[in-house]
């Protein structure tokens, strides 16, 4: 798992006008990718009052990058936006994606499975997915509430993340 992103090239540029415009909107970047092959920029946002974003949003962001589009020299002529909520189940990929999802569950698949010495049912420990509530980010790990136990989980241990709210 790759809790820093590095970026290059156009992808670099990009992130930082995402940076710039985005301020003047209310809204927080979430993610965003970059895709060379079809010249595709996807800007994912967040409220950061709500932790969610709706298609009103959406829009306004979308108008953020009117101008700058039209101005900036290094803009690919053909580049298409879209700008998006990260959506419920949303993939944690960054240390502040974790930090956000204090107290909230997540589904954690694991490189390898957890310690057999926990106080875990063993069909969790059986298992390389695993359900908890965030409760804690430390420097190396993240502190997870599973079936009534506290587990440390270290972020070199975890193959993906996401949300994964009770609906």
């Amino acid at each position: 798992m790759e809790l820093e992103k590095t970026r290059s090239g156009l992808e670099a540029k990009f992130y930082d006008l995402v940076q710039e415009v985005l301020p003047s909107t209310g809204l927080s970047l979430y993610e965003m990718e970059y895709n060379t092959s079809n010249s595709t920029l996807v800007v994912f946002i967040i409220d950061p009052q709500t932790k969610s974003a709706v298609i009103e949003d959406c829009i306004k962001v979308d108008r953020a990058f009117s101008e700058p589009f039209e101005e900036l020299d290094w803009i690919p002529e053909n580049i298409r936006l879209e700008v998006s909520s990260p959506g419920v189940y949303r993939n944690l990929k960054t240390r502040e994606h974790f930090e956000m999802s204090e107290g909230e569950r997540i589904s954690v698949t694991l490189k390898k499975k957890l310690d057999e010495d926990l106080d875990l049912p063993k069909k969790v420990l059986k298992s390389n997915k695993i359900l908890g509530i965030v409760k804690e980010i430390k420097d190396k790990d993240i502190v997870l509430n599973i079936e009534d136990s506290q587990v440390e989980v270290s972020f070199e241990n975890i193959k993906k993340a996401n949300l994964e709210p009770e609906l």
